[in-house]
Parts: structure tokens; C-alpha cells; sequence
């Protein structure tokens, strides 16, 4: 399950981060650890910053909007799961068979630090998950000094994420 995660944070690096994938610093053996490697470019710089742009206006103006924090630029993606049962062979149905999850960057314009948050199984409707996003973010932020934003707002956030993303790929693909 580790190796997903990591796999999962290292591919939001690449999208999020300039583009680049990297491959992550890890422990290979006693004493021996495997450092971070660029190994290739993934995505254009343009559409990384159209990502960070499209997950910060998802917290400040969306679905995120529970881990908005005044002063800081956090962009992220809100999830939901339904939950396989292996056993029936089918999903399901619950009222709490699910795997609510968020996946966040800080700060969106160049990010530092990358979120990821699940909970299974939630035992009611309260967003958990906001909460410790916040609190990993602030106190992750003070640790890197890494700096608030004044005027959050005043940052340009894409008015219509989607329809920019649209335009991107269609002006892609019409290339």
C-alpha cells in the first residue's frame, strides 16, 4: 500500500511541480538509500500552472472549500469511492461505504507540499478531512517557512477552471 501512495504523491509532483517526474528518495537497504532522480518531463509548464490554478480555485470557490484557509494558497481535489466488496462481488451500499479522500498542494502557485488524506468508512458527515489538511498545512508551513500570502484573492484564480482546461486541450488537440 506505501508504494501506491508514494507512486500516487510522486505523479501529483510531476503534474503540479514544473511538469517533471522524479523518482523519490527511498531506503533500498540497510544504510542505503536511492536519492531523487529528474527522470523526464511529463507535462508543459502551461498546464501544470492550469492545474494549480483549477485546484485553487477548487478550495477557494468549490468542492474544497472546507480546507480554504485565510492567507494561504491551497489547491486540491476532493474524492469520493464507493467501497468494492470482494466477497458479493459487488459494491456497496451504505450509507458510509465510502472512501472520501482529498489530495492538496501548498502553496499553488509552487507548491512544497503535497496533501493526501482518505478516510474509509466515515462514521458520519462531518469533514474530517478539511480539518487536517489545515492543521498539516499551517503547521507543516511554519516548519518549511514557508511564507502566507496577502490578498489570496487578488491571485488570479481562473473564473471558469474547467472551460480554461477545455480550451487547453482543444487548442492540444487542434494542434
Amino acid at each position: 500500500k506505501l508504494q501506491e501512495y508514494l507512486t500516487f504523491v510522486y505523479s501529483q509532483r510531476a503534474k503540479y511541480g514544473w511538469g517533471y517526474y522524479y523518482l523519490p528518495k527511498m531506503k533500498i537497504g540497510e544504510n542505503k538509500w536511492r536519492n531523487i532522480k529528474k527522470v523526464r518531463k511529463v507535462v508543459s509548464n502551461e498546464t501544470s500552472i492550469i492545474m494549480r490554478r483549477a485546484l485553487e480555485s477548487v478550495v477557494a470557490l468549490g468542492g474544497g472549500k472546507a480546507a480554504y484557509i485565510e492567507d494561504y494558497r491551497i489547491g486540491g481535489k476532493t474524492g469520493t469511492a464507493q467501497i468494492f466488496d470482494y466477497e458479493s462481488g459487488k459494491y456497496m451500499t451504505g450509507t458510509s461505504d465510502y472512501i472520501y479522500s482529498f489530495s492538496g498542494i501548498y502553496p499553488g502557485d509552487n507548491p512544497e507540499i503535497i496533501i493526501y488524506t482518505a478516510l474509509k468508512k466515515p462514521k458520519d458527515t462531518n469533514n474530517y478531512l478539511a480539518k487536517a489538511v489545515k492543521e498539516v498545512v499551517v503547521n507543516t508551513s511554519k516548519y518549511l517557512n514557508i511564507e502566507k500570502v496577502e490578498n489570496v484573492e487578488d491571485t488570479h484564480l481562473p473564473t471558469d477552471p474547467v472551460g480554461t482546461i477545455d480550451n487547453t486541450i482543444a487548442n492540444f488537440f487542434a494542434a
